[in-house]
Protein backbone atom coordinates (compact mmCIF):
# COMPACT_ATOMS: atom_id res chain seq x y z
CA UNK A 1 0.00 0.00 0.00
CA UNK A 2 1.38 3.38 -1.04
CA UNK A 3 0.43 6.33 1.15
CA UNK A 4 1.14 9.95 0.31
CA UNK A 5 1.78 12.56 2.98
CA UNK A 6 -1.35 14.49 2.01
CA UNK A 7 -3.51 11.44 2.79
CA UNK A 8 -1.76 10.91 6.11
CA UNK A 9 -2.22 14.55 7.05
CA UNK A 10 -5.92 14.56 6.15
CA UNK A 11 -6.60 11.45 8.22
CA UNK A 12 -4.66 12.88 11.16
CA UNK A 13 -6.51 16.20 11.08
CA UNK A 14 -9.91 14.47 10.94
CA UNK A 15 -9.06 12.55 14.10
CA UNK A 16 -7.81 15.72 15.79
CA UNK A 17 -11.10 17.44 14.97
CA UNK A 18 -13.13 14.57 16.42
CA UNK A 19 -11.10 14.54 19.64
CA UNK A 20 -11.32 18.34 19.87
CA UNK A 21 -15.11 18.21 19.64
CA UNK A 22 -15.15 15.85 22.64
CA UNK A 23 -12.64 17.71 24.83
CA UNK A 24 -12.40 21.29 23.68
CA UNK A 25 -15.20 22.23 21.25
CA UNK A 26 -14.22 25.91 21.31
CA UNK A 27 -10.52 25.27 20.75
CA UNK A 28 -8.55 25.95 17.59
CA UNK A 29 -7.67 22.70 15.80
CA UNK A 30 -4.40 24.12 14.52
CA UNK A 31 -3.31 25.20 17.99
CA UNK A 32 -4.08 21.74 19.33
CA UNK A 33 -2.19 19.73 16.75
CA UNK A 34 1.26 18.53 15.83
CA UNK A 35 1.72 17.57 12.18
CA UNK A 36 3.14 14.13 11.33
CA UNK A 37 6.78 14.19 10.25
CA UNK A 38 7.09 14.71 6.49
CA UNK A 39 9.73 12.50 4.83
CA UNK A 40 8.87 13.36 1.21
CA UNK A 41 12.06 13.65 -0.82
CA UNK A 42 14.31 12.26 1.92
CA UNK A 43 16.53 9.24 1.27
CA UNK A 44 16.24 7.02 4.35
CA UNK A 45 18.40 3.94 3.87
CA UNK A 46 17.21 2.49 7.16
CA UNK A 47 14.89 3.87 9.82
CA UNK A 48 13.44 3.13 13.24
CA UNK A 49 9.94 4.48 13.86
CA UNK A 50 9.24 5.27 17.52
CA UNK A 51 5.56 5.53 18.44
CA UNK A 52 4.01 7.35 21.38
CA UNK A 53 0.37 8.12 22.10
CA UNK A 54 0.04 11.89 21.52
CA UNK A 55 2.12 15.08 21.79
CA UNK A 56 2.13 17.15 24.96
CA UNK A 57 0.63 20.62 25.06
CA UNK A 58 3.79 22.43 26.04
CA UNK A 59 3.87 25.98 27.32
CA UNK A 60 6.81 26.56 24.98
CA UNK A 61 5.12 25.73 21.71
CA UNK A 62 3.43 29.14 21.34
CA UNK A 63 0.21 27.32 20.43
CA UNK A 64 1.48 26.79 16.89
CA UNK A 65 0.67 23.98 14.58
CA UNK A 66 4.12 22.41 14.48
CA UNK A 67 5.52 20.51 11.51
CA UNK A 68 9.26 21.14 11.56
CA UNK A 69 10.06 18.97 14.57
CA UNK A 70 13.78 18.72 15.38
CA UNK A 71 13.06 16.59 18.44
CA UNK A 72 16.47 16.35 20.07
CA UNK A 73 19.87 17.91 19.36
CA UNK A 74 22.88 16.52 21.19
CA UNK A 75 24.48 19.84 22.05
CA UNK A 76 24.68 22.27 24.99
CA UNK A 77 24.82 25.32 22.71
CA UNK A 78 22.52 28.19 23.70
CA UNK A 79 20.81 27.94 20.32
CA UNK A 80 19.47 24.54 21.33
CA UNK A 81 17.79 26.12 24.35
CA UNK A 82 16.30 28.68 21.98
CA UNK A 83 14.95 25.87 19.79
CA UNK A 84 13.28 24.36 22.85
CA UNK A 85 11.70 27.70 23.74
CA UNK A 86 10.36 27.98 20.19
CA UNK A 87 8.89 24.47 20.31
CA UNK A 88 11.27 22.93 17.75
CA UNK A 89 12.86 20.57 20.28
CA UNK A 90 11.55 18.70 23.31
CA UNK A 91 14.55 16.86 24.79
CA UNK A 92 12.65 15.58 27.85
CA UNK A 93 10.79 13.19 25.55
CA UNK A 94 12.95 12.71 22.50
CA UNK A 95 16.35 12.18 24.10
CA UNK A 96 15.43 9.04 26.05
CA UNK A 97 13.77 7.52 22.99
CA UNK A 98 16.55 8.49 20.57
CA UNK A 99 19.22 7.02 22.84
CA UNK A 100 17.55 3.61 22.54
CA UNK A 101 18.87 3.37 19.00
CA UNK A 102 22.39 2.40 17.84
CA UNK A 103 25.15 4.95 17.53
CA UNK A 104 24.97 4.95 13.73
CA UNK A 105 21.37 6.25 13.73
CA UNK A 106 20.70 9.99 13.46
CA UNK A 107 17.64 12.12 14.13
CA UNK A 108 15.45 12.78 11.10
CA UNK A 109 16.38 16.49 11.00
CA UNK A 110 19.94 15.45 10.16
CA UNK A 111 18.91 13.80 6.88
CA UNK A 112 20.08 15.51 3.70
CA UNK A 113 17.27 17.70 2.44
CA UNK A 114 15.31 18.04 5.70
CA UNK A 115 16.69 21.44 6.67
CA UNK A 116 16.55 22.71 3.12
CA UNK A 117 12.83 21.99 2.78
CA UNK A 118 12.18 23.64 6.17
CA UNK A 119 14.52 26.60 5.66
CA UNK A 120 11.80 29.20 6.24
CA UNK A 121 11.59 28.14 9.90
CA UNK A 122 15.16 29.19 10.74
CA UNK A 123 17.26 32.32 10.54
CA UNK A 124 20.73 32.24 8.96
CA UNK A 125 22.62 31.62 12.23
CA UNK A 126 20.31 28.77 13.19
CA UNK A 127 20.66 27.17 9.77
CA UNK A 128 24.47 27.37 9.89
CA UNK A 129 24.48 25.79 13.36
CA UNK A 130 22.19 22.94 12.32
CA UNK A 131 24.14 22.16 9.17
CA UNK A 132 27.40 22.13 11.11
CA UNK A 133 25.99 19.76 13.73
CA UNK A 134 24.05 17.30 11.62
CA UNK A 135 25.37 13.82 11.02
CA UNK A 136 23.90 12.30 7.87
CA UNK A 137 24.34 8.56 8.40
CA UNK A 138 21.65 7.22 6.08
CA UNK A 139 20.05 5.58 9.15
CA UNK A 140 17.44 7.68 10.92
CA UNK A 141 15.04 7.74 13.85
CA UNK A 142 11.56 8.97 13.00
CA UNK A 143 8.81 9.68 15.52
CA UNK A 144 5.07 9.18 15.24
CA UNK A 145 2.01 9.41 17.46
CA UNK A 146 -1.12 7.33 17.73
CA UNK A 147 -3.04 10.60 17.39
CA UNK A 148 -1.66 14.12 16.94
CA UNK A 149 -3.93 16.00 19.33
CA UNK A 150 -1.89 17.99 21.88
CA UNK A 151 -2.80 17.06 25.45
CA UNK A 152 -0.33 16.70 28.32
CA UNK A 153 -2.58 14.35 30.31
CA UNK A 154 -3.03 11.50 27.85
CA UNK A 155 -5.54 9.73 30.11
CA UNK A 156 -8.06 12.39 29.08
CA UNK A 157 -8.01 11.18 25.49
CA UNK A 158 -7.62 7.44 26.05
CA UNK A 159 -11.41 6.76 26.28
CA UNK A 160 -11.93 8.75 23.08
CA UNK A 161 -9.18 6.81 21.31
CA UNK A 162 -10.90 3.57 22.33
CA UNK A 163 -14.19 4.82 20.88
CA UNK A 164 -12.39 5.77 17.66
CA UNK A 165 -10.31 2.60 17.65
CA UNK A 166 -10.96 1.63 14.04
CA UNK A 167 -9.94 5.04 12.72
CA UNK A 168 -6.92 5.17 15.03
CA UNK A 169 -5.74 1.74 13.85
CA UNK A 170 -6.23 2.87 10.25
CA UNK A 171 -4.02 5.92 10.89
CA UNK A 172 -1.43 3.63 12.51
CA UNK A 173 -1.36 1.40 9.42
CA UNK A 174 -1.14 4.44 7.13
CA UNK A 175 1.89 5.66 9.05
CA UNK A 176 3.59 2.27 8.74
CA UNK A 177 3.01 2.38 4.99
CA UNK A 178 4.22 5.98 4.66
CA UNK A 179 7.36 5.75 6.81
CA UNK A 180 8.14 2.14 5.79
CA UNK A 181 10.52 1.59 8.73
CA UNK A 182 12.82 -1.35 9.32
CA UNK A 183 11.56 -1.54 12.90
CA UNK A 184 8.79 0.02 15.00
CA UNK A 185 9.26 0.61 18.72
CA UNK A 186 6.18 1.59 20.72
CA UNK A 187 7.20 3.37 23.92
CA UNK A 188 3.82 3.85 25.53
CA UNK A 189 1.87 1.24 27.48
CA UNK A 190 -1.58 2.32 26.28
CA UNK A 191 -0.48 2.35 22.62
CA UNK A 192 1.25 -1.01 23.08
CA UNK A 193 -1.95 -2.59 24.45
CA UNK A 194 -4.14 -1.08 21.74
CA UNK A 195 -1.97 -2.28 18.86
CA UNK A 196 -1.25 -5.65 20.46
CA UNK A 197 -4.99 -6.24 20.84
CA UNK A 198 -5.45 -5.66 17.10
CA UNK A 199 -2.84 -7.97 15.54
CA UNK A 200 -2.01 -8.14 11.86
CA UNK A 201 0.01 -11.12 10.67
CA UNK A 202 1.82 -12.31 13.76
CA UNK A 203 2.07 -11.23 17.37
CA UNK A 204 3.15 -12.04 20.91
CA UNK A 205 3.15 -10.19 24.22
CA UNK A 206 6.36 -8.30 23.36
CA UNK A 207 6.60 -8.22 19.56
CA UNK A 208 4.44 -8.30 16.43
CA UNK A 209 4.67 -8.25 12.68
CA UNK A 210 2.54 -5.75 10.77
CA UNK A 211 2.92 -6.28 7.04
CA UNK A 212 6.29 -7.89 7.76
CA UNK A 213 7.49 -4.89 9.81
CA UNK A 214 8.61 -6.00 13.29
CA UNK A 215 7.14 -4.09 16.22
CA UNK A 216 8.52 -4.04 19.77
CA UNK A 217 6.20 -3.12 22.64
CA UNK A 218 7.39 -1.21 25.70
CA UNK A 219 6.46 1.44 28.21
CA UNK A 220 7.74 5.00 28.34
CA UNK A 221 11.46 5.54 27.75
CA UNK A 222 11.47 8.87 29.60
CA UNK A 223 9.38 10.81 32.08
CA UNK A 224 7.93 10.03 35.50
CA UNK A 225 6.74 6.53 34.56
CA UNK A 226 9.79 5.60 32.51
CA UNK A 227 11.23 2.10 32.25
CA UNK A 228 13.71 1.16 34.95
CA UNK A 229 17.38 1.19 33.92
CA UNK A 230 17.65 -2.52 33.19
CA UNK A 231 14.38 -2.76 31.25
CA UNK A 232 15.61 0.21 29.21
CA UNK A 233 18.92 -1.55 28.48
CA UNK A 234 17.12 -4.77 27.51
CA UNK A 235 14.93 -2.84 25.08
CA UNK A 236 18.01 -1.12 23.67
CA UNK A 237 19.70 -4.46 23.13
CA UNK A 238 16.57 -5.89 21.46
CA UNK A 239 16.52 -2.92 19.08
CA UNK A 240 20.16 -3.40 18.14
CA UNK A 241 19.54 -7.09 17.62
CA UNK A 242 16.64 -6.45 15.23
CA UNK A 243 18.66 -3.90 13.28
CA UNK A 244 21.69 -6.14 13.05
CA UNK A 245 23.83 -3.52 14.75
CA UNK A 246 27.52 -4.22 15.19
CA UNK A 247 28.08 -1.42 17.66
CA UNK A 248 28.67 -3.86 20.49
CA UNK A 249 28.22 -1.12 23.08
CA UNK A 250 24.67 -0.93 24.36
CA UNK A 251 25.38 2.16 26.42
CA UNK A 252 26.94 4.17 23.61
CA UNK A 253 24.17 6.79 23.59
CA UNK A 254 23.54 6.93 27.32
CA UNK A 255 25.06 9.89 29.11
Amino acid sequence: MTIHYKELLEKSMKLIERIKLELNPNGNSEELSLLPQNIDGLDLKSSVLIFGINPSLSGNDNNRQQQCNLGYIDSEDSLVRDFTEKGFTYPRYYRGNYELTPENYSMLWEAEGFLEKNKDDFDSDEMVFLKQNRRSTGNYVTFAELVYYKETTSKKIQPIIKNLKNDVIELFKMQLAYYNPNLVVITNAFTSHLINDNPSNGSSQTKMLYDEIPILFAGMASGQRALDKFSYLRLKKDIESYLGSNSGNISSKIR
